[in-house]
């Protein structure tokens, strides 16, 4: 790698922001900005080019051009990138800046922002939004992944930011997006929660020797949160990035330091607290006030008149205008080539002529379609006259994009068909297969709407553009043009019809709640039996009797229901991802094992009876530790009814427990974060039957479960700290009304959505304790470099000594606990984590279920060897793998250990 340097103008934008001047640098190369007041009184600065290269290469030349200062105005930009796609100008480096009015993230590195130069009185933008793309891969920045997903959660609606990026295609031929390189925030979010948020995950934990004299983390250092340095000025014009220090790093009282300039040392209580370093990892455990500082930046920022305040009131929330509900279109702008529908073909739609078509047998084919569009219309050149072609097509949606529309139909649909999904999916952008793009238009799919509609209905271009996501069969009628852009040959639908759904949840419960006509956010439509019973894999009977149970059902309900389906839809022809080799023979070869630990399978209802569970007196109104959670919101029809399963699991595996009734039991709740499964066991279960314990790493989130146990009277001890790194978790817990705690051992462990190696974390301590346990995995490939602390075998003499005694202890690799080579591990995680086919990712989680109970088996064997049979310790029960009924999870199992 060899290192060059050169020296190169500098502009500070109309916002402030310190820009880079390079525009056409070579794509090997990366920056690294340096001090801005040097570069400020210089008019230059010195920028570090690293490229990997041969020594016997020749430097690359390329010409530096100074940029302009005039950033490019947000409605300009996407015009500039169709220009660029079509080679008409080269790809320059583009920058602009404008409000986030809306975020859809996928994942930690990955997320489309909408932006916005201001908004009217209506709450719509002066002009369309543009939308740009954040792509770790793509990103400059010498951060780790943690810092980039912290610069993601921080990009709030409201936010004004800085970008510069260049143009890029997407999947859709002929759609351009513009692909961002560099952010930089210019105003927070006036929302006081958001800048709270921000303050949380400013880099606090990086040693002072790891920084340079610039505010940069060295090579050596950590950076796993948002820089300090890069905030100057955007939480207000008086928080600069001195009181950002001040406040954060030195724990100065903000409204002193804003308002009088000072530091006194009366001001430094949490300054003398970060000292105090955790036992397990050195890091600072600082408590800082958060809200209170968000809540003074929030009420001394300035008034902003651009500020797009009224389109962020909307989003959720629907607003009449001339009569009409109207939602936050969060929807990207449409591409002009399918914006408006050209008259030859609206004549053609608005024909008696289809009426006749969709009686015609003659369904085509994607290929076939495209094979009589190359022969008939485009050799004839027919496709450029008046005269169109009508055509009824079936095919399987590979991609698909929603755009928007107008008020009275909010979305405008383009669909990639192709024959062959899977062939389709795997195969190179070189040989991929026929596609065929499809345009569901509310001017070509509502000129007919069906008689009888309610005040509810919703468009059938509506309806069927959120239906046709990718993995859906459909059968299409339309007409037959020519895309001005591509020159390809796409369809101008006019009637549609789903042959099979997708199988995503949301997509489900999207149909589910069409045809229950009682959810007020989604509106109705009237399907047919036949195609409800088509699209769900069902016979007539089966599909009349669901009609009626969404009608009756409540959106929670229904939201069950759509799991349940999903599940029964997903085979090979919706695998998304590609089964291999190493994944099929890992599999065969761990077979005997799944048949040793066999899946029961919970068929039960979603919906636990409360007859079940005793609950002590809180001070709940209801009596419940857990809140209720809105209609048909996450949490109240998932994560809920989760814990509430769980805790009935747990329940068993108490009373079933030896010590039960003579004592109360110890629990250990492993990676609890803020206590909702730990909090509804203490009150479940009552202060005199188990004292409840709960270790997680995140001191954010022991705080909240510290505060929510403490409003609700429980008595719940928790601990700040990594508790791969020791079986010996005394010292770290500590109870609501802050006194230690000094249990040495545990008697049962639990664990729910434990992420990949966690789990087998949480069954080491089971190990070590001889303890039995619930617990429940998640995110299989998650964690993989996390070790599990367990008991050597040979000295497992007795179980009393194997948590305290040095050397009595190892720390061992997840495949090395498991007892498997580590690519076998690795292909079975990938295996695990295949969407849309639960036969092999239900294999595959059965298969790690199975190996980490063998490996549990095989130590508590070790101990029963070693520990007389007439220990009141008890011995450990069969183990047993347990799934969740399907309305809560499709993919969750529950491994369960009982001692009797």
């Amino acid at each position: 790698m060899r290192a060059f340097k050169l020296t190169v103008p500098y502009f500070i934008s109309s916002a402030g922001a310190f820009v880079p001047s390079i525009k056409n640098y070579h794509p090997l190369f990366y920056y690294q900005k340096l001090d801005k007041s040097t570069c400020r009184q210089a008019k230059s600065y010195t920028v570090s080019f690293s490229a990997y290269r041969n020594e016997e290469e020749t430097l690359p030349t390329r010409e530096i051009v100074r940029a302009t200062e005039v950033l490019t105005p947000l409605h300009e930009v996407t015009p500039i990138l169709h220009q660029i796609m079509k080679g008409e100008m080269s790809n320059i480096t583009i920058a602009a800046r404008g409000y986030i009015t809306h975020k859809r993230s996928f994942g930690s590195a990955l997320a489309f922002i909408d932006l916005v130069e201001s908004d009217n009185e209506e709450g719509t933008p002066e002009e369309p939004p543009l939308q740009a793309l954040l792509k770790r891969q793509a990103y400059n920045h010498n951060s780790t992944k943690s810092a980039f997903s912290s610069m993601l959660k921080s990009l709030h609606p409201g936010s004004m930011v800085y970008i510069e990026g260049h143009a890029a295609s997407t999947k859709n031929v002929g759609e351009v997006i513009l692909l961002v390189n560099q952010l930089n925030f210019i105003k927070a979010s006036r929302n006081p929660e958001n800048v709270k948020g921000m303050l949380n995950r400013f880099n606090l934990d990086v040693d002072p020797s790891e920084v340079n004299e610039i505010g940069k983390v060295t090579a050596s250092g950590t950076k796993s949160g948002l820089a300090i340095e890069e905030f100057d000025q955007v939480f207000g014009p008086q928080i600069n990035c001195d009181v950002l220090s001040q406040v954060l790093l030195e724990g100065v009282d903000v409204e002193d330091l804003v308002q009088n300039g000072i530091l006194s040392s009366s001001n430094t209580t949490v300054a003398r607290e970060k000292n105090k370093q955790s036992k397990t990892g050195g890091q600072v455990n600082r408590k800082l006030p958060y809200a209170k500082i968000a809540r003074f930046f929030w009420n001394n920022l300035p008034p902003d008149d651009k500020y797009p305040s009224s389109i962020l009131a909307m989003k959720g929330n629907a607003k009449s205008v001339n009569g009409d509900q109207l939602q936050y279109n969060a929807l990207p702008p449409c591409p002009s080539n399918i914006k408006n529908v050209p008259l030859k073909i609206l004549n053609a739609c608005g024909s008696n002529a289809f009426d006749a078509i969709m009686q015609q047998s003659t369904i085509r084919t994607v290929e076939e379609a495209l094979d009589e569009i190359a022969t008939n219309l485009i050799t004839e050149g027919r496709m450029d006259q008046a005269q169109v072609e009508n055509m009824i097509i079936s095919g399987w949606v590979q991609n698909r994009r929603r755009f928007q529309g107008d008020n009275s139909a909010p979305s405008i649909a383009s669909l990639e068909l192709v024959d062959d999904l899977m062939a389709a999916e795997n195969a190179s952008e070189k040989d991929s297969p026929n596609r065929l793009k499809c345009i569901l238009h509310p001017d070509c799919m509502n000129l007919k709407l069906e008689e009888g509609s309610g005040p509810t209905s919703i468009k059938p271009s509506n309806a069927y553009g959120h239906l046709a996501s990718k993995g859906a069969r459909v059968s299409l009628c339309g007409v037959i043009s020519r895309d001005e852009i591509t020159q390809r040959p796409m369809l101008w639908v006019t009637k549609a019809r789903i042959e099979r759904s997708s199988w995503r949840p949301a997509v489900i419960r999207y149909f589910l709640d069409l045809i229950s006509g009682n959810s007020a956010e989604t509106g109705s439509y009237q399907f047919e039996v036949e195609e409800i019973g088509a699209a769900l894999d069902m016979g007539h009977s089966e599909a009349l009797e669901l009609i009626q149970n969404c009608k009756n059902n409540g959106t929670t309900q229904r939201q069950w229901q759509a799991a349940e389906l999903s599940r029964k839809l997903q085979d090979e022809s919706s695998r998304m991802g590609k089964v291999t080799d190493d994944m099929k023979k890992v599999l065969e070869d761990y077979s005997a094992l799944r048949t040793a630990y066999p899946v029961e399978h919970d068929d039960s209802s979603a919906q636990l009876s409360k007859s079940k569970l005793d609950v002590i007196q809180t001070r709940r109104r209801n009596g419940s530790s857990l809140r209720k959670g809105s209609e048909g919101s996450r949490f109240g029809s998932k994560k809920k009814p989760q814990v509430e399963w769980m805790v009935a699991q747990i329940k068993g595996v108490v009373e079933s427990h030896p010590a039960f009734g003579l004592r109360p039991l110890n629990i250990l709740d492993v990676g609890g974060g803020r206590g909702h499964l730990a909090n509804h066991v203490a009150s479940i279960l009552g202060k005199d039957t188990v004292n409840v314990h709960v270790i997680d790493i995140d001191s954010r989130a022991v705080n909240n479960g510290m505060k929510d146990a403490e409003r609700k009277n429980l008595e719940v001890y928790y601990g700040q700290g990594d508790a791969s790194n020791t079986l010996n978790l005394s010292s770290l817990l500590q109870s609501t009304d802050g006194s230690g705690e000094n249990e040495s051992s545990f008697d049962v462990i639990i664990a729910l959505h434990a992420c990949g190696v966690l789990t087998d974390v949480a069954l080491g301590h089971a190990v070590a304790n001889h303890a039995a346990f619930v617990i429940t995995p998640c995110c299989f490939r998650s964690n993989p470099k996390l070790m599990i602390t367990v008991p050597k075998k040979e000295e497992l003499e007795s179980v009393e000594t194997i948590i305290d005694v040095e050397g009595q202890t190892e720390a061992l690799s997840a495949s090395t606990w498991l007892g498997m080579k580590e690519d076998a591990l690795l292909s079975l995680t990938r295996a695990a984590e295949i969407q849309g086919d639960i036969d092999i990712s239900g294999l595959a989680i059965h298969t790690l279920c199975a190996l980490r109970a063998n490996s549990v088996a095989n130590y508590f064997n070790a101990i029963d060897s070693k520990v007389s049979a007439t220990s009141s310790e008890g011995h450990l029960n069969k183990i047993r793998i347990k799934t969740f009924p399907l309305g809560l999870s499709t993919r969750n199992y529950c491994i369960v250990g009982e001692i009797r």
